[in-house]
């Protein structure tokens, strides 16, 4: 009995055993996977070539369904190689084959080939799966010992592999993965589910039946499932595909005009005319008529800059027009023109915009547009909607999976998805650019995101000032302060040489020996860092006063301003930010970590903008005396004179003597404190006494007017 036991247990256990090895065979592996599907995978060849305008062509990359990542983007070393593109392609009739689209423009394809087991055919892409990440090429001639795939339907049961063969280090790697059916799927907003795809891969079952096909795309939002038959994809034919891309750009040659924005004349200083800064006089960009109606214009400027706008032109085909800015938006750097003929001349980009969700993960059609003085170069690109993702305020931006800068992004049949658009938040870092279009037009429309463009402006001429000097911070200062850890061991840092009475600094309470760290602003954007290299104000040479009486009097008007101008970087820096806004400043004080809170300020009335009087019988210019220009000189603030501003060559005051930047205190020994108490004492005087002081040293000089001008 017992043996009985043992020898039914014993065959029950070999049974089991011999079920296993069975299910083993069975079990779909990876040799097995090639051996199946050998006569239906060829290598697609891509000969590609720099674009017409001799460019490296830009790429999305194929996706890999091992490591869910884009390989390929760059396609430069390709080129430089003299290598070839080559990709998997699956044949799915005797002369046609699917292959991954990596979204190359066509003008970057020299030419196609196809490869299998030693033979090869040319080809040409003969449509395209929007959908799908995928192309279709029309063989010119078939292939010996080729197959075309067989699709079964998916079973309900069983499992499922992934196969997938792709290049890399310029070896063929095949791989055979798990596939669950079903697939990860995310709820989203709106009830929107996305459905995650692997991407490039054929779909077998475990005795090595194909049952799909999935191309170079691995999401979308209420799209087919994955299990479509390629036979029921979305399909465009390269000649539809190609000339929808034509009339998008005819059309956006009608719909988008030049724009220059003319702004005035900056005031500068001296020294910033010698070293070559001006200001900018121009600004160019585009104009297009939204779905809405409302003509849009993308400007992003600081400031300082928005104070000097002159005038905007709309460079129409019948000429030129005047336009005016009726609103901007407050958080995006965009504005809203008003110009009868433009609104009267130029249609609408697009008939509609429609959400970025309903074209994500599809082919789209990208709009790059260059702008040059009164033309425009617009090129139309093929991309892919990669992404969707919540930007500055919480609006929707699209990220594209080629990563061009695109200035809009259309659907394939010609609806608006988004405008390329930046934050106006200071230092605001995050490389999101193609706003909601839909998004937009609502901003555009809400009266809490538009504001007039006056409220953009800092005051005309004023510069933003917080009424210190300051020197950079190094190691060694750091050190000496023991204040490396809050430094950055001295990288970071502006320490605090002096406070001007009265100023916005002597208010919130800075004082000498304070460190300045960061800028914090409540807009968004990152903090600013007062990094020391950033900051640091130029070395400048002391001014040789001593050399003063040796130099030509025709180069009088090259000698730069002895003092520092009030515009060091850190007032740029808020002039930049906006007189106006509020800041948060974070330094060490007292040897404590603090924070100040301060809305930036205007400064007092500067040297390059000071009353001043040209005294063409005398040859001189002379201004009044401002606090930067008094704190050089240490004088006190009620002390008298007025600075000497230019001499003119051949002059009276230059054969007097007279030198750029002395300071006259007295006019015939009467006491002159502006340039009116200047200009009413030399008016109609035949000899002038002037009180000069060069530094400290005080003296006398008789100036005998000319009558006539005198040329400078």
């Amino acid at each position: 009995m017992n043996f009985t036991v043992k020898k039914l247990g014993l065959l029950w256990l070999i049974g089991l055993l011999m079920i296993s090895v069975q299910g083993a065979e069975k079990r779909l592996n990876l040799q097995r996977a090639q051996t199946v599907l050998q006569p239906a995978v060829v290598d697609v060849v891509f000969t590609l070539q720099y674009n017409d305008a001799g460019e490296v062509p830009v790429s999305c990359g194929l996706y890999c369904a091992a490591c869910s990542t884009f390989h390929d983007r760059n396609l430069a070393s390709i080129l430089h190689n003299n290598s070839k593109l080559q990709l998997s392609g699956f044949l799915v009739t005797e002369n046609s084959v699917i292959v991954p689209d990596m979204l190359i423009d066509q003008d970057s394809i020299q030419s196609i080939t196809v490869q299998s087991a030693g033979n090869s055919t040319a080809a040409e892409i003969v449509a395209v799966y929007p959908e799908r990440g995928a192309l279709l090429l029309k063989l010119a001639q078939t292939l010996p010992g080729t197959k075309p795939l067989k699709l079964f339907p998916v079973p309900e049961q069983g499992e499922l592999f992934a196969y997938s063969r792709i290049r890399e280090n310029g070896y063929w790697v095949s791989r055979l993965q798990n596939f669950s059916r079903q697939r990860p799927e995310e709820q989203y907003e709106q009830g929107e589910l996305l459905h995650s795809i692997p991407g490039s891969s054929i779909i077998l079952t475990a005795d090595g039946k194909v049952v799909a096909l999935l191309g170079n795309n691995n999401g979308s939002f209420e799209r087919d499932p994955w299990s479509l038959p390629y036979t029921q994809w979305k399909k465009l034919t390269m000649t539809d595909f190609l000339r929808s891309q034509q009339q998008l750009k005819l059309h956006l040659q009608r719909a988008i005009m030049p724009v220059t924005v003319f702004f005035k004349a900056a005031v500068v200083s001296r020294r910033e005319r010698l070293n070559g800064v001006s200001g900018r006089r121009e600004i160019y960009s585009y104009v297009c008529k939204l779905p809405d109606g409302k003509l849009f214009m993308p400007l992003l400027t600081a400031p300082p800059l928005n104070s000097r706008l002159e005038k905007i032109l709309i460079h129409l085909p019948q000429g030129s027009q005047v336009a005016q800015i009726s609103r901007v938006l407050k958080d995006f750097g965009g504005v809203e023109l008003l110009c009868p003929a433009a609104a009267d001349l130029l249609p609408p980009i697009a008939a509609e915009t429609v959400s970025l969700n309903s074209a994500f993960g599809s082919m789209t059609w990208g709009a790059g547009i260059a702008v040059y003085n009164q033309m425009l170069d617009i090129k139309v690109f093929c991309d892919a909607l990669g992404a969707i993702a919540r930007g500055y305020k919480d609006q929707p931006f699209g990220v594209l999976l080629k990563g061009q800068a695109d200035e809009m992004l259309f659907t394939l049949d010609g609806k608006l998805l988004a405008l390329a658009i930046q934050v106006r938040a200071f230092n605001y870092q995050t490389p999101l650019r193609l706003i909601s279009a839909q998004s937009l037009q609502q901003l555009l429309n809400d009266p809490q995101d538009v504001c007039p463009f006056a409220n953009m402006c800092n005051p005309p001429q004023a510069e933003a000032d917080l009424g210190i000097e300051y020197q950079a911070l190094d190691r060694g200062l750091a050190s000496a302060g023991k204040v490396e850890h809050w430094t950055r061991s001295g990288q970071e840092g502006l320490l605090v040489s002096f406070v001007y009475p009265d100023s916005l600094a002597a208010k919130i309470g800075l004082e000498p020996g304070d460190i300045l760290l960061k800028l914090i602003l409540p807009g968004g954007g990152a903090p600013i860092r007062l990094l020391g290299n950033d900051f640091k104000q130029k070395h400048e040479q002391q001014f040789p006063w001593e050399k003063l009486d040796a130099i030509p009097e025709m180069y009088f008007s090259e000698i730069p301003e002895p003092w520092k101008s009030i515009r060091n970087p850190l007032n740029r820096q808020l002039s930049l930010i906006g007189i106006g806004q509020n800041a948060e400043l974070i330094l060490i004080h007292r040897n404590k970590l603090v924070k100040k809170h301060f809305t930036i300020t205007a400064s007092p009335v500067y040297y390059e903008i000071a009353p001043s009087y040209r005294s063409s019988a005398l040859g001189v210019e002379v201004r009044d005396m401002t606090y930067e220009v008094k704190r050089y000189f240490r004088m006190s603030s009620q002390a008298p004179g007025v600075i000497v501003a230019d001499v003119f060559a051949g002059s009276p005051a230059a054969t007097a003597g007279v030198r750029p930047f002395e300071i006259i205190t007295a006019v015939n020994d009467h006491p002159v404190n502006n340039v009116k108490d200047f200009q009413k004492a030399v008016s109609g005087a035949d000899e002038i006494r002037l009180a000069i002081r060069r530094l400290a040293a005080p003296r006398m000089v008789t100036v005998r007017p000319q009558l006539g001008p005198i040329k400078k």
